[in-house]
């Protein structure tokens, strides 16, 4: 599966999440884009500093709020001729990505991926793959901890496995020649509110366990707020909702 459309216990008809980072993100996208490319911006120096033009392409409300992996990932950022490579590099079903532009500047173009969470649980995902894919994710791992430097350690694939496909995701188009950047989106006060500085002694825990430098010229961490009444819309559930993380760990390669 490349396109990945809201379901409708999760959305109304138009794919309009009812709840959490989802619909968050779906909100700012179509409603304040510049306040979130600013927010951005704000939060990745080595973008900010290149002044690009952003033209985002996931969420959209004219594609029902879809949201891309695989090959459908690349061809909505112009890649498609990556698309080859990439699968020799991943097994099919990747991440799927909550928010994806493209970027443009004078003499320049780029991509942003952008993963967005509520809460710190939403973090936490093991792999599941199977072991023809598991053994091309665990070379793709390697690749990526080489790269970003990082100290080898399980919780790649066994705590914070999310964060590493996204990563590994992230070092593979700029081993390809693609500008590409990374965004954490955390939503401060959404319905499991997690403040900011909550948030940061999370993410400093995540990097540790990952073996990873706090900080890095190509990846962001920012911190928002809801948009206004934005609590006031969520549906009643009797159920307890799945987090974003078992959500997306369905498809195993994710």
């Amino acid at each position: 599966m490349a396109k990945n459309l809201p379901t409708l216990k999760r959305a109304d008809e138009n794919g309009f999440a009812y709840k959490g980072s989802q619909r968050q993100i779906q909100r700012y996208v179509r409603e304040q884009p510049a306040r979130l490319n600013q927010v951005i911006m704000d939060g990745i120096p080595s973008l900010a500093v290149l002044a690009p033009e952003v033209t985002w392409v996931s969420p959209l409300r004219e594609t029902g709020y879809a949201e891309y992996s695989d090959r459908e990932f690349l061809e909505n950022l112009g890649l498609t001729g990556q698309w080859p490579v990439l699968k020799q590099f991943w097994p099919m079903g990747g991440p799927v990505w909550d928010g994806l532009a493209r970027l443009t500047w004078q003499g320049g173009e780029g991509v942003l991926l952008v993963e967005a969470k509520s809460y710190p649980e939403e973090c936490r995902s093991a792999c599941r793959a199977g072991t023809k894919s598991l053994a091309i994710i665990q070379s793709a791992i390697r690749q990526t901890q080489e790269f970003f430097s990082a100290v080898p350690t399980q919780a790649w694939l066994n705590e914070y496995y999310q964060l590493a496909n996204r990563l590994a995701h992230l070092y593979f188009l700029r081993r390809s020649g693609v500008k590409a950047w990374l965004v954490l989106l955390l939503f401060t006060d959404d319905w499991k509110p997690t403040p900011q500085a909550l948030w940061q002694s999370e993410l400093n825990t995540i990097w540790n366990a990952l073996g990873l430098q706090v900080k890095h010229d190509w990846i962001g961490q920012v911190y928002m707020k809801v948009l206004p009444d934005l609590q006031k819309r969520y549906p009643v559930e009797k159920t307890r909702e799945k987090s974003k993380g078992e959500r997306k760990e369905k498809i195993l390669h994710r």
